[in-house]
């Protein structure tokens, strides 16, 4: 062949494959929250299922390095960051991931005081083979703020109360709650979404009120039996004094006890006192406290034991052991009690959430008892349902506190929430017949909004008659109302309306004019 015919030889060589385009993108690249909620950190993943994320202050005193696996192939995954311990606490991972995607922390490092990170910018950097993005985790200072309260029916969801804008039945800075309705408060407060995580006073044995060292405080015991104990004639509370952290209760006395009974339904209510069978108290400087009973007392599975009693914090932080004796060791439960700021608070370091009763302080034996809570992190609302089916009628407060040492605030903050249980009452109107056949019935309640009734109207049983029934809902302003086709015109007629088993009100008995009046 000549030359200058244009023809390229062939080498031979064959070209490999081309590297695909990994890429990872923040879902938002500034995200901002309270020091001490958990921040939610949201990753697109593009042709990968696993990046690198790094977090770390901009004074390099935080550094976490994080590998992040896409599991269930969404291209998504939401990293959780609690950055009110900052790192592991207590076996619970600092940074998780939602639903079956993985996170796997590869280095960390602080030289901060936590527990709660530090407020400021934080930097995130995530990134794969071929590409890397940053971004900025801005924590602000927690806030206390304002509070208020509401009566709800059992079940009514945290933000379908928020949402419907219901009417809160207040009166003197109290909230009137039905007994068997719900009293919602609620306590404008961020900070403390991350030590929600932890264990609260309710799962503890023994727990101080305040657990500072030295100080003048109650101690509270807490046992459910998981078996019977029958005829037990003393309950002895034995603490641990190796290493110095017994408290002082040398100087106990029956005086000295505040609140000594059972709880029969565990909502943390006393429903039994065992004060009127005490017979003696004896106290030794070993720490332990042997109370005496004239009566013998018994305590089945399904109930808990609660005492609470003056003592004196030693004078150092540290945890202890803690023994409860039924009995002659007929029954025993060992557990710890802590001392110092971590431990302050039935929430823990520092943060208090209680149910007192104004009436009666020994009726509450469980501050957290009858309370659920619940942290809605968009609103930076913490919510405390009490549900007062077992409380008597009478006036209570929901408690919120911050001491002045707890890492949420330095000044402390104390924020209160007052209700009213009544009994459940209604009222029913003057039924009224619209046309030959047509009855309507109204009524007025103080059931909350949003409750399920029903209304009866029944003529005598004995005469073979006839009983109608109509499901109504509560109203905002707490109206009900019913209508009947009746199917004749059999006088009288009793209505009566009805909660559950419950009769709210009297029945009324209703004349039906005469063929020629209507």
């Amino acid at each position: 062949m000549g030359a200058g015919s244009g023809t390229e030889a062939d080498t031979g060589a064959e070209i490999g494959p081309q590297p695909i385009n990994e890429t990872v993108d923040f879902a938002d690249s500034n995200v901002a929250e309270q020091r001490g909620n958990v921040a939610t950190i949201q990753l697109e993943l593009t042709n990968t299922d696993e990046t690198s994320l790094l977090v770390r202050s901009a004074q390099r005193d935080f550094r976490a390095d994080l590998r992040v696996r896409d599991e269930d192939g969404d291209g998504t995954v939401r990293v959780r960051f609690n950055t009110f311990y900052g790192v592991e606490h207590g076996n619970r991972p600092a940074f998780t991931a939602v639903g079956d995607d993985s996170v796997t922390v590869r280095t960390h490092a602080t030289t901060q005081s936590l527990p709660m990170l530090e407020a400021g910018r934080y930097n995130m950097i995530a990134s794969t083979e071929t590409s890397r993005i940053a971004g900025v985790l801005q924590l602000e200072e927690p806030t206390v703020g304002e509070s208020q309260s509401r009566a709800i029916a059992p079940g009514t969801d945290v933000k379908t109360v928020a949402a419907s804008g219901v009417d809160m039945q207040t009166t003197a800075g109290k909230t009137t709650v039905a007994k068997g309705d719900i009293g919602r408060a609620e306590f404008d407060v961020s900070g403390v979404e991350g030590l929600l995580q932890d264990p609260t006073a309710r799962d503890q044995l023994v727990t101080a009120t305040d657990s500072r060292p030295g100080a003048q405080t109650t101690h509270r015991v807490q046992q459910t039996p998981d078996r019977n104990i029958e005829h037990v004639e003393t309950i002895s509370i034995d603490y641990d004094e190796s290493g110095g952290v017994a408290p002082n209760i040398q100087s106990l006395s029956w005086n000295d006890i505040e609140i000594l009974g059972v709880d029969t339904d565990n909502d943390g209510h006393i429903d039994r006192s065992l004060t009127g069978s005490v017979s003696g108290v004896r106290t030794t400087s070993a720490g332990e406290i042997s109370i005496r009973f004239d009566e013998p007392v018994s305590i089945s599975e399904s109930e808990t034991f609660f005492a609470a009693y003056a003592a004196t914090n030693p004078g150092k932080t540290g945890t202890a052991d803690v023994r409860v004796r039924f009995g002659s060791d007929r029954y025993v439960e060992t557990g710890e009690i802590s001392y110092g700021a971590d431990s302050l608070g039935t929430l823990t370091h520092g943060v208090d959430l209680r149910l007192q009763s104004a009436d009666d302080r020994s009726r509450i034996g469980a501050p957290l008892g009858s309370l659920t809570t619940t942290y809605n992190s968009t609103t930076d609302t913490l919510v405390a349902d009490v549900d007062t089916t077992h409380l008597e009628p009478g006036t209570y407060t929901v408690r919120f506190q911050v001491y002045d040492d707890s890492p949420v605030s330095d000044d402390g903050s104390v924020v209160t929430e007052r209700f009213v249980v009544v009994p459940q009452s209604a009222t029913v109107s003057e039924p009224t017949l619209t046309n030959e056949s047509t009855l309507v019935v109204n009524a007025t309640t103080n059931l909350a909004p949003e409750n399920d009734v029903a209304m009866r109207v029944q003529t005598d049983p004995l005469r073979k008659g006839y009983l109608l029934e109509c499901n109504a809902t509560v109203e905002r302003d707490g109206s009900v109302a019913c209508e009947y086709e009746l199917p004749d015109t059999e006088s009288p007629l009793n209505v009566t309306i009805r909660r559950g088993g419950t009769q709210l009100a009297k029945p009324v008995q209703y004349e039906l004019p005469d063929a020629t009046e209507r």
